[in-house]
């Protein structure tokens, strides 16, 4: 596609380079670099946090994208946007949101204003609409934080209100709402109601970061790791270590699944941990001392906040990478599994169906997909049995399904590159 307009962009994001803390973040950071490629003027909008650099300016291709950080009353003294607890993480939000509309309302040159986040950026819409600002504002959610907090089942009523209450600004101010899924727009609207039919909804995914594709395998660590973990089966989970990614489900339902191949079976669990989940932490640690006392031949190891480096070793050396988390409104991490060829055990989820073009509900334990399996969700007991016959299946018949997933990895790297996400924002942006 050839660019002939130069737009100038604004993207908010809480998350950008200094402060990633999951998918969003990434997906901001390539987005930027994607743009100015491209020839967009772009200025980054972003939380600071610690000792980071109030305006930065970073050249691709000769092309600069403006980075420009706001600093709430506590965020000098942080590791991340999201510590604390949810009540101090909301008013830190907010005070961050606040502070990227007074600089907004002082600068009106924006062509498009692009919200990236959960529930309090896409808000923002609200403000900048009742406040006549001219730009086209979009809205990118990565998740909705509604939807997550339900699974997590701890959430005061009245805050889930809150954060109901903020996506709906979002949704209902927003010129284009994108989501990563066509299948979340039917979780959304349990959550919203016919309010959906309002919203001028486009569906355009993440893309596939370009360091996780281009990374040169390691035969020698790859070896070093698979003989210290000393196992016939590698799995390998990567996800936020929070409540709502269920990873407990996949570490009970190893002991099912060595009954039924009865060959040594390592876990590998990697993700970020914010303090607010350390005893969620602290449980998943509990569950795996308890599974490897009574089977000896199952190992569980858990990591936090590891480098892409070893994220990308992780995948190389696993047979199979599992998740169970129900809420995936995307599933970067699947398909970054299959670009590294590594066959994938998934959930039933809005992102996982997209990603395979599910798009009948099945009552079978589990289905398979071009890259792995598919599971049927249910009750904590259903989920495990699934699980643990999945992976069992899929352990069974390796060289099947790793020459699937190297066929389809193909077809992933054509819909999910970024030169193929940036052009179907760039025709958004253009939109009337």
């Amino acid at each position: 596609m050839i660019w002939c307009l130069i737009l100038k962009i604004a993207l908010v994001s809480v998350q950008y380079i200094g402060t990633v803390t999951g998918g969003g973040g990434i997906h901001v950071i390539n987005l930027s670099k994607a743009l100015v490629k491209r020839g967009l003027d772009v200025t980054v909008l972003c939380m600071g946090i610690g000792d980071l650099p109030q305006y930065e300016v970073i050249s691709v291709n000769g092309n600069d994208i403006k980075i420009l950080r706001f600093w709430t009353r506590d965020s000098k003294f942080l590791k991340n946007p999201f510590e604390g607890s949810k009540e101090e993480e909301i008013n830190r939000l907010k005070e961050f949101k606040n502070k990227v509309l007074e600089f907004l309302m002082k600068h009106r040159n924006f062509d498009v204003i692009h919200l990236h986040g959960h529930f309090m950026i896409p808000s923002l819409a609200r403000e900048l609409r009742e406040a006549g600002y001219p730009s086209k504002i979009v809205t990118t959610f990565h998740a909705f934080e509604s939807i997550s907090e339900t699974i997590k089942h701890y959430s005061p009523s009245s805050l889930q209100s809150y954060i109901i209450s903020r996506e709906r600004d979002a949704l209902l101010n927003s010129d284009v709402v994108i989501f990563l899924s066509k299948h979340l727009i039917g979780d959304v609207r349990k959550i919203h109601g016919n309010i959906v039919d309002q919203v001028n909804i486009r569906i355009i995914p993440n893309g596939v970061d370009p360091f996780v594709i281009n990374h040169e395998k390691s035969s020698e660590e790859i070896n070093h790791i698979r003989q210290e973990l000393d196992t016939s089966f590698l799995l390998f989970n990567i996800n936020r270590i929070d409540p709502s990614k269920k990873i407990e489900f996949i570490i009970k339902s190893l002991p099912l699944t060595y009954e039924e191949i009865r060959k040594k079976i390592g876990l590998l669990v990697a993700g970020k941990l914010e303090n607010r989940n350390r005893p969620y932490r602290k449980k998943l640690s509990e569950i795996s001392k308890a599974i490897m006392n009574k089977v000896k031949d199952l190992k569980i190891l858990i990591e936090e906040n590891i480098s892409d480096h070893r994220k990308i070793l992780y995948y190389d050396a696993a047979d199979a990478f599992v998740t169970a988390s129900p809420i995936e409104p995307f599933g970067m991490t699947i398909l970054e599994s299959i670009v590294r060829e590594i066959p994938v055990v998934v959930v039933d989820a809005p992102g996982p169906r997209e990603i395979f073009n599910i798009n009948r509900d099945f009552e079978e334990k589990f289905i398979e997909t071009e890259a792995g399996v598919m599971v049927r969700f249910g009750n904590e007991r259903e989920v495990i049995n699934n699980l643990s016959s999945a992976i069992a299946y899929l352990l069974k018949n390796l060289p099947k399904f790793r020459k699937k997933v190297k066929a389809y990895k193909k077809e992933a790297l054509l819909r999910y590159s970024w030169e193929f996400v940036t052009d179907m924002l760039y025709k958004v942006y253009l939109d009337p």
